[in-house]
């Protein structure tokens, strides 16, 4: 189906609009994965490469469980997130964050539909919010759950459930746009619709976009 007609016909048919934020909202994925190479060549003294970012989706401590998995690596994993923290910070402040193609325009098209929009991330709340006040501004969702307000993390449905009864939504009215396998997941196990944005696996129950021009 064409790209143009399925994203119109999902504001149609649904009623609650739920995103991911690293690699839907915004395209900060290379970015953190530049802090985290800069962390792990501070304490480590090691290059790590990009994992096949297999590690999309995942919270710090994870990301760095895998790189400690992968390279068969032991040390003090708070030192290595503190640091990646400061790195990413920097990053933050000096470079702009691309956002995905088309979501400035989609945002606006769910509000003028008076749609529920909502946010639901693995990031930390300070990294989230950095980022949407230079793009967006804080308001532009409705509810906003980051790794600070769930026990359990994605793969975990946690998140999305949390997001749907803030905004007094059923999961049958409900999209979740992800794009990575942990969140992919979760949006499924959340009994959402789920959406796949710019990434070629995708499980049976969800759909596949390249971005959100349409």
């Amino acid at each position: 189906m064409n790209q143009v007609v399925l994203l119109t016909q999902l504001i149609d048919r649904f009623e609650a609009f739920l995103f991911d934020f690293d690699g839907v909202v915004v395209q900060s994925e290379k970015i953190k994965f530049k802090a985290y190479q800069s962390a792990f060549k501070l304490h480590l003294d090691i290059d790590i490469d990009d994992g096949e970012m297999k590690w999309v989706g995942l919270n710090e401590e994870d990301v760095v469980q895998f790189y400690f998995d992968r390279y068969r690596l032991k040390a003090d994993k708070q030192k290595i997130i503190h640091s990646k923290r400061e790195w990413y910070s920097d990053y933050q402040k000096n470079d702009v964050i691309p956002l995905t193609e088309g979501i400035e325009n989609y945002l606006k098209k769910l509000k003028e539909r008076e749609k529920k929009v909502g946010l639901v991330t693995s990031s930390k709340k300070s990294d989230v919010q950095i980022i949407l006040q230079k793009h967006f501004g804080l308001d532009v969702f409705d509810v906003v759950v980051t790794a600070e307000d769930v026990k359990r993390r994605k793969p975990d449905p946690e998140g999305y459930l949390l997001a749907m009864r803030r905004l007094e939504c059923k999961a049958q009215k409900t999209v979740v746009f992800e794009d990575s396998q942990y969140g992919i997941d979760a949006g499924v196990a959340s009994g959402a619709k789920v959406v796949v944005v710019g990434m070629c696996c995708k499980k049976e129950t969800s759909i596949l976009v390249k971005n959100f021009i349409g």
